[in-house]
């Protein structure tokens, strides 16, 4: 019973610090933001790998997640 208990906690403690600990850039608050500028070929390229980049991270750190909630959670 407290073997339980002390997993979900854990369990809990270890998702909240994750959620916390992942970098969140600001979004603009609407159109007074910026206005739009023309991009060339070379930023939409370095726009597009970090993009990649960004898809990449968040899938390892998706993977992880499912497999630390698969070893945690037995019962769902």
């Amino acid at each position: 019973m407290h073997t339980l208990a002390v997993a979900s906690i854990f369990g809990l403690l270890v998702i909240s610090h994750s959620a916390a600990a992942q970098d969140r850039k600001p979004q603009p608050a609407g159109p007074e933001a910026s206005p739009p500028q023309a991009t060339t070929g070379q930023e939409s390229d370095a726009q597009a790998a970090e993009r990649k980049k960004t898809e990449e991270l968040a899938k390892a750190r998706q993977r992880r997640m499912d497999r630390l909630s698969r070893s945690i959670c037995t019962g769902c």
